[in-house]
């Protein structure tokens, strides 16, 4: 009995070992963004669940180097693995709350300090890379300059609706905050420089969109 116990778990774990990464048959690896030149470029990768090794050491292929993990699943075991693959991985799991105590307490003032690191690519995932990182991703996106329109536009074509799941509606608060704070800045802005001209140019124009759209 135990010796058909242990050959079980031997050929569990072959199996494992050799299956084909989740991440190369579903596909959903999407680029987001990316900067720098020479030894500073940088990339930001989002998408679904990594599941085994076999997945870390397909995103490696890829360059990837670091990976943020919006979701709990397997961490322990993919820690280890990331450990032996020379990668670095950065719990910042989230679940159901209010932004401020979800937001600040996983990311601090700024995801893309998290997010984007010179010289390294990053990969940043949930469970089905659509509601959690569609959060994250549109908040990196509002740090940069991007209107409220436009996030939610680029969060909804990956599948983000924010009136089927409720329980996800304090990502769009968490957005919706910062547009407001560059709304703000833009106003005192137009303002300021209505001032120094002696014009009355309108202010509410969307913020302007990174230089780096984001990948298909």
């Amino acid at each position: 009995m135990k010796r058909m116990k242990r050959a079980f778990v031997l050929a569990a774990l072959s199996m494992a070992l050799t299956a084909a990464p989740a991440l190369a048959k579903t596909g959903k690896f999407f680029l987001v963004a990316k900067g720098g030149k020479g030894p500073t470029a940088w990339r930001l990768y989002r998408g679904s669940r990594i599941r085994h090794a076999s997945d870390l050491r397909w995103l490696k292929s890829k360059g990837v180097t670091r990976v943020v993990a919006l979701e709990n699943w397997n961490h322990k075991s993919l820690m280890r693995a990331a450990k032996r693959l020379h990668m670095e991985y950065l719990p910042r799991f989230m679940s159901t709350g209010r932004p401020h105590e979800l937001g600040r307490r996983r990311f601090g003032e700024n995801v893309t300090d998290d997010l984007v690191v010179p010289g390294k690519n990053t990969y940043v995932y949930c469970t089905y890379g659509v509601h959690r990182t569609g959060g994250v991703v549109g908040r990196f996106r509002a740090e940069h300059g991007w209107g409220c329109d436009q996030i939610l536009a680029e969060a909804n074509h990956y599948g983000f609706h924010k009136n089927k799941y409720r329980k996800y509606h304090f990502l769009i608060d968490w957005i919706m905050r910062r547009c407001r704070q560059n709304g703000k800045a833009a106003q005192t802005n137009g303002a300021s420089r209505s001032s120094r001209t002696g014009t009355t140019g309108s202010t509410n124009h969307a913020p302007a969109a990174p230089a780096t759209p984001s990948g298909k």
